[in-house]
């Protein structure tokens, strides 16, 4: 799978992050995954590393410093900044003007994250392996 690029995951709640980052490399999809604990965290990478050679970014919304809608407000207000790259929201957030405005600002997709740690591993090994292994980005990514 040498086609297969960066996963980023932006989480703040240690608990679920080591269970994302546990699945997430037991289907082995990225060559690296990265952990970021908040949205201003994002951007700074971002901003250093550009996105080339992301396949997705798992982004939580309820986060200290820069909360992941604000990081996705800032992410989407500058196409020039920043290059296009999956961006899939899971939160445990349910509320609706919060995922109108997610897709308003151009979200791939927005998963509540499942309770039970058996069901959360799935909805992971599904949402990593449908955006990293399907998914098709534009050719000049």
């Amino acid at each position: 799978m040498s086609h297969l690029r960066k996963i980023l995951l932006v989480e703040d709640d240690e608990l679920d992050a080591e269970l994302t980052l546990a699945t997430l490399n037991t289907i082995d999809l990225a060559h690296e995954i990265i952990w970021l604990e908040t949205g201003e965290a994002l951007i700074e990478y971002l901003t250093e590393h550009g996105s080339q050679d992301i396949s997705l970014c798992i982004l939580d919304l309820k986060m200290p410093i820069i909360s992941g809608l604000e990081a996705l407000e800032i992410i989407k207000g500058n196409p020039s900044k920043f290059d296009y790259f999956p961006i899939v929201i899971l939160t445990s957030s349910q509320e609706s003007p919060e995922i109108n405005r997610c897709y308003e600002l151009g979200v791939n997709a927005f998963m509540t994250k499942p309770v039970q740690p058996d069901e959360f591993s799935m909805a992971i090994r599904t949402l990593a392996l449908f955006w990293a292994v399907f998914n098709i980005l534009p050719p000049n990514r």
